[in-house]
């Protein structure tokens, strides 16, 4: 989004199919922005200069959108571009967590392309030491569920 801009969810008691818009902070005016007017959006800052956007998380993602910190979009990906959206767990420093049906996954999150097209997790919240994700499946046959984890566990960080 930006270093100045801000995503406003404009669901309210009397529109509550609500919408959304991008407001410049500064001077509060708005922005044009793919991310306007569709309602459920969320974003996830990278901690440095990256801002994520995906559309209905943990309800079938729709799109996933990178920018910079000026507001640029640097990549999406949605149905139409041949690739699944991922469902968006977090992100670090460049990196972009999630998974899809077929799995975890780690996307750059300059580019969107795949970093590492199969890990161990998609992890709900990482910094330089740790990663919290879904905790193992008690079964080889079972695998993790990221949306609603039945526990959680620490994983090492690694680059």
């Amino acid at each position: 989004m930006g270093a100045s801009r801000i995503l406003v969810d404009l669901r309210t008691a009397s529109r509550p199919a609500g919408g959304s818009q991008v407001i410049d902070l500064i001077t509060g005016r708005e922005i044009d922005s793919p991310l306007n007017g569709q309602p459920g959006w969320s974003r996830r800052s990278d901690q440095r200069e990256l801002t994520i956007c995906s559309l209905a998380p943990f309800a079938g993602t729709d799109a996933v959108l990178g920018f910079d910190q000026a507001g640029d979009e640097l990549w999406r990906i949605t149905h139409d571009s041949g690739r699944v959206p991922p469902t968006i767990t977090a992100t670090w420093h460049g990196k972009v967590y999630g998974y899809t049906d077929a799995g975890p996954l780690i996307l750059d999150g300059r580019t969107g392309d795949d970093r590492a097209a199969s890990t161990v997790t998609a992890p709900l919240l990482v910094n330089e030491y740790f990663a919290i994700a879904a905790a193992p499946a008690t079964t080889p046959e079972q695998s993790p569920t990221y949306s609603q984890p039945h526990g959680l566990a620490a994983h090492p960080t690694t680059d």
